[in-house]
């Protein structure tokens, strides 16, 4: 969504796709109009649950993809370092 307060010029993505992403209750991933292929992927991973689940979507589209995947392990700072 950009943010829940974008203000999207309707001439940017046209009436339609804007209309479509301010109102859907589901996530809107809007892309160029121009194609081109992924090589790299990067996952950011806390430890928690959804995390976990991400990463492991991540590695099979990789695998699928034949993408490099670059995991970066991120810390709330709330623990001490071992």
């Amino acid at each position: 969504r950009n943010g829940e307060h974008v203000q999207l010029r309707h001439d940017v993505l046209g009436r339609s796709v804007h209309e479509i992403v301010r109102h859907s209750d589901k996530p809107c991933l809007v892309t160029a109009d121009r194609h081109f292929t992924l090589k790299r992927a990067v996952v950011a991973y806390d430890q928690s649950n959804h995390a976990a689940h991400a990463l492991r979507v991540a590695f099979e589209l990789a695998k699928l993809l034949g993408l490099e995947l670059t995991l970066i392990a991120v810390d709330d700072g709330d623990t001490e370092a071992k």
